[in-house]
């Protein structure tokens, strides 16, 4: 069944106003938890180390500290470089200010930096790599030389789980931020894929439509042009004209109304029989009308798939068409025979001089096209003895 698209996009709408609405929406969610989780590790961790070694100011500043790294995560999403730098800063005062928590006493990487972890990770996937490698850099430069002149008093492995947490900080950031890259490019591939078949699409049926509209419009012209110059000398044969042109107009629109019906995907438009190699014989009536005699000889196999012939119908209509606007040709030949390779070959030669030589952009190309999406080729080109002659061969497409 399909859904309506006002309907599909009220609910769309309704879908959208219901997240951005919803104070616990996923968004509001992802941007929570980093920060609840820091607060929770660090403040009581802080707060464990002040009830052991005694309220200081420097304890004091280590629980502000401990703080403000979790707190500065909600901006996180919008300003992703600033926040890691004041992460940073906030993880480098709890090392140096805030006692150890566990057995013994001293200072020293008391507060375990998880809101910088955060920060790093969102700012490297966020885009803000080179604020996060620069605030790290910064921070174990700070640390490291403490260490070195004897302010800060660290057992190896704290300062090795809190290298450790750094790694594993970066690492998750440049993952998600590859994963979401790639994904990225996945979905511009396929938008691009989409807009390439919507455009094969495009041409394909302005191809039709111009084989179409063109064949009928010349059909139309000079059956029009003979009914005008029989008219007063002939009525008979020029109602017979008329008639043709009802007739050629008819199935003109028809098949006009099919082509747009399948681009619009109509389920109540006209369907018509996919022409065919049955159907070339009808083409010729407008040149026999114009007094061009018109010898075919179709002789294909009958296993020739409808892809191949409905390609070879179009291929004669086009050249008819030309023969019609561009020729004063009195004779036209049109043969397809099988190959032994299982292929079709179609030649359409004329014995005259033309008006105006088809240039390729127009139905040429529209020929050669047809032909090479198929497999095969197409030769167009001025005949052996004068006129115009085009030759296609295409594989047969058994089915």
């Amino acid at each position: 069944m399909q859904s309506d698209p006002a309907s599909a996009r009220v609910d769309a709408s309704e879908r959208v106003q219901s997240a951005e609405s919803d104070p616990l929406g996923p968004a509001v969610l992802r941007l929570l938890i980093p920060v609840v989780v820091s607060l929770i590790v660090q403040v009581p961790a802080t707060a464990i180390s002040m009830e052991r070694h005694g309220v200081s100011s420097g304890t004091l500043l280590a629980l502000v500290a401990a703080a403000a790294g979790p707190l500065a995560l909600l901006g996180a999403r919008r300003w992703p470089g600033p926040v890691v730098a004041i992460a940073s800063v906030m993880a480098m005062a709890g090392i140096v200010l805030a006692p150890a928590v566990g057995p013994g006493s001293g200072p020293g990487l008391g507060t375990p930096p998880v809101a910088l972890v955060f920060a790093t990770a969102i700012a490297i996937v966020r885009g803000a790599r080179v604020w996060a490698l620069v605030s790290l850099a910064v921070t174990w430069t700070v640390v490291l030389t403490l260490l070195i002149a004897g302010d800060v008093v660290a057992s190896p492995r704290r300062l090795g789980l809190l290298g450790v947490a750094m790694l594993i900080a970066v690492g998750a950031g440049e993952f998600v931020r590859s994963r979401r890259d790639r994904l990225d490019r996945e979905r511009r591939t396929q938008a691009e894929l989409i807009r390439e078949a919507g455009q094969s699409e495009r041409v394909r049926m302005a191809r039709e439509l111009h084989d179409v509209l063109a064949h009928s419009l010349s059909s139309i012209n000079v059956q029009a042009a003979v009914g005008l110059h029989l008219l007063d000398s002939q009525p008979q044969r020029a109602g017979e004209a008329l008639a043709a042109i009802k007739i050629a107009s008819k199935n003109a629109l028809d098949e006009v109304r099919g082509v747009i019906g399948v681009l619009r995907d109509v389920d109540d438009a006209p369907r018509r029989p996919v022409p065919g190699l049955d159907d070339i014989g009808a083409l010729a009536d407008p040149l026999r009308a114009a007094g061009i005699a018109v010898q075919s000889d179709i002789r294909v196999p009958e296993e020739t798939g409808a892809a191949v012939q409905l390609a070879l119908y179009r291929i004669v209509q086009e050249s008819l068409t030309n023969v019609l606007r561009h020729s004063q040709a009195a004779h036209v030949r049109v043969s397809a025979t099988g190959t032994p390779t299982g292929s079709v070959e179609l030649i359409i030669v004329d014995d005259g001089p033309r008006s105006g030589v088809p240039v390729p952009g127009g139905g040429l190309t529209g020929m050669a096209e047809r032909a090479a999406l198929l497999g095969g080729v197409l030769d167009a080109g001025p005949g052996a003895d004068g006129g115009f002659r085009v030759h296609a061969v295409i594989p047969g497409g058994n089915e």
